[in-house]
């Protein structure tokens, strides 16, 4: 009962204030066809919905979710450029969840859900955020 009221009173007295507009781009894409479906046209999807979502609101930042890119920067090599190029234009910093992966001393490559981050000019800040703990 104590943690209830202290956090009663803290909601009370917390000051908010609004830091920025975030777009967040949630593409409607089967889980079965993310993988087995055309990653060229689920990149063009994204592209486009997040234009249309920062033409609409003018974000801070658009945000697309965890792993919302179909595939490997390295595998598709005009992907990351689009991108760049979309945040340069909208003059829009992006938060693009994807996949990466990096090569071990000795042995495979270790793979992560990896979250690239670029500027409002289009610069990739690096490095990429790698989820540690896939579910």
């Amino acid at each position: 009962m104590l943690a209830t009221a202290y956090g009663a009173v803290c909601m009370r007295t917390l000051v908010l204030r609004p830091l920025g507009r975030v777009a967040v781009v949630q593409p409607d894409v089967a889980f079965d066809k993310k993988w087995t479906g055309n990653p060229e046209q689920i990149m063009d999807g994204l592209l486009r919905l997040s234009d249309s979502a920062i033409v609409q609101t003018h974000p801070d930042l658009a945000v697309w979710p965890e792993a919302a890119v179909p595939g490997f920067f390295v595998q598709h090599r005009r992907w990351e450029p689009r991108i760049r190029a979309q945040a340069a234009e909208t003059r829009t910093p992006l938060v693009v969840g994807g996949l990466d992966a990096t090569p071990r001393r000795s042995g495979p490559w270790d793979y992560y859900n990896a979250a690239f981050v670029y500027d409002a000019a289009g610069r990739f800040l690096a490095p990429a955020y790698h989820k540690h703990y896939l579910v």
